[in-house]
């Protein structure tokens, strides 16, 4: 029992001191004019909540005593039927959130781009530095973007113009970064 207990409270301490870095490296990241890609905000949330996850079902085990047992298995149901009836602000929330990045080249310069399909299909721009990291300062968004039938993406501007090139974007004319 002592093991499992030892566990348990390493994967709290590992999960806590995970999410702290986390965080603290966004904030330095946002000083820097920085931020983590989509694929690493939803990798580190997916972590912290199976090792909280992980760590509440090792509690569950480890309690010796049922009043103990029954007051977590009250806890966790309550927050279910939470989940539950929350649940269509939750699907709303999550949708909202762009959480599909992709790396485009447009006119030979390469961005990060932020898919977000929750009302209109519009693709957000930002500098592309590494796997890891782009830049936070967004520079320009296609919106109403559609797949043609041979697979290749048809952008379009927020008035409804067909963009063939960045020089076409009103956005690109005045973001002095993207014309060196």
């Amino acid at each position: 029992m002592k093991s499992i207990n030892k566990f348990r409270n390493g994967t709290f301490y590992v999960t806590g001191i995970a999410f702290i870095c986390y965080i603290v490296s966004s904030i330095i990241l946002k000083l820097f004019n920085l931020q983590y890609r989509a694929w690493v905000n939803v990798f580190c949330i997916a972590v912290v909540c199976v090792c909280l996850l992980l760590g509440l079902v090792l509690s569950y085990i480890s309690f010796n005593s049922i009043k103990k047992k029954l007051l977590l298995l009250i806890a966790f149901l309550l927050s279910l039927g939470f989940i539950w009836i929350c649940r269509l602000p939750i699907v709303i929330f999550c949708e909202a959130i762009p959480h599909k990045d992709r790396v485009d080249t447009i006119d030979g310069r390469t961005f990060v781009g932020y898919e977000d399909d929750f009302w209109d299909r519009s693709i957000d721009y930002y500098e592309y530095k590494n796997f890891l990291v782009a830049g936070s300062k967004r520079f320009f968004s296609l919106y109403t973007v559609d797949e043609n039938p041979d697979g290749s993406l048809a952008y379009y501007d927020m008035d409804g113009n067909r963009i063939y090139h960045l020089s076409d974007l009103h956005e690109y004319r005045y973001v002095d970064e993207l014309k060196k």
